[in-house]
């Protein structure tokens, strides 16, 4: 079970008709988190961005675990952005966020579901990860991997913070410049749960749909 509250939370959450594009083009009403709404800075501090997507990462009290949040470019479904992915270049993306004011704003977001992801990931290209291939993405010379995956998911993404009970978490075995950047996440995004220490995922998922 994963409960943690934002190093910066949320002041409130603003509920906004028609802000959210669901997969199906549906317009939904959503609980906006926007950054605007930080007590402190107004904006996060650290930028994510690859080839096909822009993001950020918002930490959780205590350093350790991080939310990060990827939102395909343009006319990309999160399904054809994964599959672009690999293990390592998730990992690059993860660990070198560039720290920057980043402006962003996200739906508030609960979701229960079942799925089995060891297939899904292999899929995606990362057949790795589930093989000892993530041993090069930390220190030593233990050979990590990801032994398992749970099948009951449970996240709740809320202005205070992450729940995520009996998840999909994978069982890994033995001052921001001034230049600012937008991320705005009203249409279908990838998120994940991040262990700063490794920059791996515990765990990852999409939002389609608010509904």
């Amino acid at each position: 079970t994963f409960d943690a509250d934002w190093q910066q939370e949320y002041a409130w959450a603003s509920e906004t008709d028609n802000w959210f594009t669901a997969y199906d083009g549906t317009t939904q009403k959503a609980s906006v988190l926007n950054s605007d709404n930080l007590p402190s800075y107004h904006a996060e501090g650290y930028y994510l961005s690859d080839e096909h997507s822009t993001g950020f990462l918002k930490y959780y009290k205590g350093g350790r675990y991080a939310f990060a949040v990827m939102l395909p470019e343009e006319g990309m479904t999160t399904t054809e952005y994964l599959n672009t992915l690999t293990a390592d270049s998730l990992h690059n993306m993860l660990a070198n966020p560039e720290n920057v004011n980043v402006r962003t704003a996200m739906p508030e977001f609960s979701y229960e579901y079942e799925v089995q992801l060891p297939e899904v990931l292999s899929e995606m290209g990362m057949p790795s990860m589930f093989e000892g291939g993530l041993n090069r993405m930390t220190d030593g010379d233990n050979n990590y991997f990801v032994s398992t995956v749970m099948q009951k998911t449970f996240i709740d993404v809320n202005k205070k913070g992450t729940k995520a009970a009996a998840a999909t978490l994978g069982i890994v075995d033995c001052s921001a410049s001034t230049t600012e950047k937008e991320v705005i996440c009203n249409r279908p995004f990838v998120y994940c749960i991040v262990d700063t220490e490794t920059s791996l995922p515990m765990f990852i998922g999409t939002v389609e749909t608010l509904n």
